[in-house]
């Protein structure tokens, strides 16, 4: 009897102990566990905070590209603006020079038409000029006319009474026949003078008329050139 009770005393001690291992067991299985599930976190987290810096890096590298591209287009734009500020003072003076050279031109133009307009009236009043002597000394010969033709008739009957005077016939008719032909020569001299001073004093109307107009015309020009220089000053570019 005494064997048995001694052999029930040590499993009764030993149960406690195999229960100690076994929690001991499943405390470092939870420990390893825990581990490992602490390991697969932080390795996340190192994987995110990774991809984290690299969409950070990402976008720095992106900012810095946008920036230089917005750098190179300010300077581009910077560029272009200059070159058409330059271009634009080109084309400027261009158009200044040639509205200088158009005026210069154009002065050169109206001068020329000026002096040949001045030449034109000039002659035309020589003309007239010597239209109207004409005239006066037609009108003055007309006018000394019937003197001449009395003096030419009384010195003709003159000689006509003389030549009757010598009583030689033959004489006498050539004479009567030279006097009523230089009569009758004389008398269509006379219708001639007169058909011509008709037509001087239509003339010289139509003369002065044309010489009016003439002159009312110049008044014109001259107005519409002095206009015309105004009008081209005042639209000259600034």
């Amino acid at each position: 009897m005494p064997p048995r009770k001694k052999t029930l005393t040590t499993c009764e001690t030993t149960l406690p102990l195999v229960s100690e291992i076994k929690k001991s067991s499943e405390d470092k299985k939870q420990i390893t566990t825990l581990e490992n599930l602490k390991t697969q976190v932080n390795g996340e987290i190192n994987h995110l905070v990774d991809l984290l810096i690299t969409d950070i890096n990402a976008l720095e590298s992106a900012k810095k590209q946008w920036q230089e591209e917005q750098a190179l287009k300010e300077r581009l734009q910077k560029q272009q603006q200059e070159e058409q500020n330059f271009q634009d003072a080109l084309d400027k003076k261009k158009r200044q020079a040639e509205f200088a050279e158009k005026m210069e031109t154009d002065k050169k133009k109206w001068a020329e038409e000026k002096h040949q307009q001045e030449e034109a009236i000039r002659v035309k009043k020589e003309n007239w000029d010597a239209k109207e002597k004409e005239f006066d000394s037609l009108k003055s010969q007309t006018i000394d006319f019937p003197k001449q033709l009395e003096k030419a008739v009384t010195e003709a009957q003159k000689q006509i009474s003389d030549v009757l005077k010598k009583d030689f016939d033959v004489e006498k008719k050539l004479l009567v026949q030279k006097y009523e032909s230089d009569l009758k020569l004389l008398q269509q001299q006379i219708s001639s003078l007169q058909i011509q001073l008709k037509q001087l004093e239509k003339d010289n109307a139509s003369f002065k008329e044309e010489k009016n107009r003439a002159g009312e015309q110049m008044k014109e020009m001259a107005v519409a050139m002095v206009r015309g220089k105004e009008q081209n000053t005042s639209s000259e570019p600034q």
